[in-house]
């Protein structure tokens, strides 16, 4: 009653009224929902998700398939998310192309100023999460632990043609990591690393899983800084 959730079938898209809040979802089915709104995914085998705040979420697989896989488009607040029991896993695609993968386990997902996203893991069971921050590297997350994974606009973790890096930082600071395309120079500057564009053409560079994108002429100075722990939004009671 406090806010609009909508549902879209097969591409129609209606909204839900307080005195009709229930809907069956098929794959491709989509839920928008505003600030003030909160959505409960039920699925027969237990599992469940509970999400509050600005969201998109899809369903990109049927109720039954194993992997059940649903898709965030947007997570702007939390999710409270039970990932079904026994032989069936869930696949989770999150905003800024992360992804988490499990089964039998309670998970906690809360948005940090829309750049990162904190995940904590409730158990029984581990689950398995990949960023593009992390490259082809699978993390676990095991019961009673948690991390922040960066949620960028444009994770592009794969980047073609991508020839020499350069590395600065250390273990106990965090490194920084980045690879480029033949057309752009790298050089370490202490803890920061200055990309330039020398080709005769635009050319790409990857740093933590984001694109840099210079044209010829062009430079940048990048450096690693941690993301601590950012002021949380002030939600409407």
């Amino acid at each position: 009653m406090s806010d609009v959730v909508q549902v879209v079938h097969a591409g129609v898209q209606r909204d839900l009224s307080f005195w009709d809040k229930h809907c069956d979802m098929a794959p491709g089915d989509e839920v928008r929902q505003g600030p003030k709104a909160m959505t409960i995914v039920d699925y027969a085998d237990g599992a469940s998700f509970k999400i509050e705040g600005p969201a998109i979420l899809r369903f990109a697989s049927d109720g039954v398939a194993n992997p059940r896989q649903v898709e965030f488009d947007r997570l702007s607040r939390s999710a409270y998310l039970v990932l079904g029991r026994g032989e069936v896993d869930t696949v989770v695609a999150l905003p800024g192309g992360n992804e988490l993968a499990g089964r039998d386990a309670r998970l906690s997902l809360h948005d940090y100023d829309l750049r990162a996203l904190e995940i904590r893991n409730s158990g029984p069971e581990p689950v398995v999460l990949r960023s593009p921050y992390l490259g082809a590297t699978l993390l676990t997350l095991e019961p009673g632990h948690r991390v922040l994974l960066p949620v960028l606009a444009e994770p592009s973790a794969f980047v073609p043609h991508l020839t020499h890096d350069a590395t600065t930082g250390d273990d106990a600071r965090g490194r920084l990591v980045v690879t480029a395309q033949p057309e752009i120079g790298l050089r370490v500057d202490g803890d920061a690393i200055e990309v330039r564009g020398d080709g005769p053409v635009t050319a790409i560079a990857r740093a933590c899983g984001a694109r840099v994108v210079l044209r010829p002429g062009e430079q940048m100075r990048l450096a690693r800084a941690p993301l601590g722990d950012p002021r949380r939004k002030e939600w409407d009671e």
